[in-house]
């Protein structure tokens, strides 16, 4: 039943809805060229304008595919549905992997909308407009048909402001967390290649760049332990099926839970001892490294907790067990540098599902310094991802607040008051 003064209409009743320009060879060779926004530069309730690409727009076109103020911008494809608000001051286009909404009438506004189709993709209302036949992706047709619950838009602005007011603080603690990751990145740069400041006197040229004369370069398969399975990848060279897991026992060591770098394990499942005995060489013990083989993170990598005292790696991902030439935190922070710099990008299959070689893997040539000046510079690197983490635990509040509130807001069960200027 619908709440006294809110109404249920399709996104096609309240918004103009246009798929964006097809990328094509020809488009970016000819002149003049324009910005334009992609799937990449939508975030959700902002937009990454830090390395906009270029093509040409006809006329016609630029009529056509123009971008205005408060216009909203939702993915077709990827995150399904991630949508942003367009409040850019410059001429700036959009590709064919965006929709753009532009408000038909006065009964729904831009900001409010924005919130709702957060709520909608992650309340998976969103999931019965999705095609899941190869890529999902939300066409035009299913995007309109999709129903949006409306209030009075005085009580529309109401809840954008407070939705957006949550939205500023969290924004303020992901820049946070971005700058940190940007020095890190720096730090990196500077101490996995030159080491120690003020340390190195003489540099040496090596197949992967000039490294200190002390340091070795040695392949991976030197750097980890020297005992069988010291670097290997998950049983049946799949994944574990379904019909092995149990509700206890030796847990599964998926791909998902290094995908960020840090360990985020989102949900445990189980082997019995007997499928573990069978599979030996694919056990992993704390502080292994653990990296995604499969898929577009392929590469991102983290330290088993010790939490468990075992566990069994799941097909999707790669074991490294390090060994007495490199500390383990070392190893991971080198593992790390050679993804964010593409070095492990290079080891990935040109299969249509990217998967990191084994055999390359092993393969990778990594800096060796003395152990000592391992040990100082991952204290460093480790420091700064300390506060990362840190950062990263204040951001968990707003949005589990957002979260809240949306739930309660956009539905109506709970209504805000709204004085008699706002409501004129």
């Amino acid at each position: 039943m619908t709440l006294e003064g809110w109404l249920v209409a399709p996104v096609g009743e309240l918004f103009e809805l246009q798929l964006g320009k097809m990328l094509n060879k020809e488009a970016t060779r000819r002149s003049p060229t324009f910005p334009y926004l992609g799937n990449r530069e939508v975030q959700w309730g902002r937009f990454d304008l830090s390395d906009l690409r270029r093509m040409h727009f006809s006329e016609d076109e630029r009529t056509k595919f123009s971008l205005r103020h408060g216009d909203l911008l939702v993915c077709e494809g990827g995150e399904v549905g991630r949508t942003a608000l367009w409040r850019g001051s410059f001429e700036c286009y959009f590709q064919k992997a965006l929709h753009r909404l532009r408000p038909l009438n006065s009964q729904a506004t831009s900001e409010f909308m924005l919130h709702f189709m957060r709520f909608a993709a992650d309340s998976g209302r969103l999931a019965d407009f999705t095609s899941q036949s190869s890529i999902a992706h939300l066409t035009r047709e299913k995007l309109a048909q999709v129903e949006v619950l409306l209030p009075p838009l005085a009580e529309q602005r109401k809840i954008a402001a407070i939705l957006s007011s949550v939205d500023d603080a969290i924004e303020a603690s992901q820049a946070v967390i971005d700058q940190l990751q940007v020095v890190k990145e720096a730090m990196m740069a500077e101490l996995l290649t030159k080491g120690l400041p003020g340390r190195h006197k003489k540099f040496k040229n090596t197949e992967i760049g000039v490294v200190p004369e002390e340091w070795r370069v040695l392949p991976l398969s030197d750097l980890a332990a020297q005992i069988p399975n010291a670097i290997v990848d998950g049983p049946f060279g799949s994944n574990l099926k379904s019909a092995h897991y149990r509700t206890s026992g030796i847990p599964v060591i998926q791909s998902g839970f290094v995908t960020t770098g840090e360990w985020e394990p989102r949900a445990y499942v189980y082997v019995d001892q007997a499928l573990f005995d069978s599979q030996r060489r694919s056990a992993v013990y704390p502080n292994d490294i653990v990296m995604a083989k499969i898929g577009a993170n392929a590469g991102a990598c983290a330290r088993m907790p010790p939490e468990h005292s075992v566990g069994i790696l799941a097909g999707n991902s790669i074991k490294i067990t390090p060994g007495p030439n490199a500390g383990g935190q070392f190893l991971l922070h080198l593992m790390q540098h050679a993804l964010a710099t593409g070095r492990l990008n290079l080891l990935r299959s040109t299969t249509a599902q990217p998967a990191i070689s084994l055999r390359s893997l092993k393969e990778l040539l990594l800096v060796c310094p003395p152990k000592p000046e391992q040990d100082v510079i991952a204290g460093a690197l480790d420091s700064t991802a300390d506060r990362i983490r840190v950062e990263a635990g204040n951001l968990a509040g707003p949005l589990k607040v957002k979260s809240a509130l949306m739930s309660v807001l956009l539905t109506g069960e709970v209504r805000v008051r709204v004085d008699k200027d706002a409501a004129a």
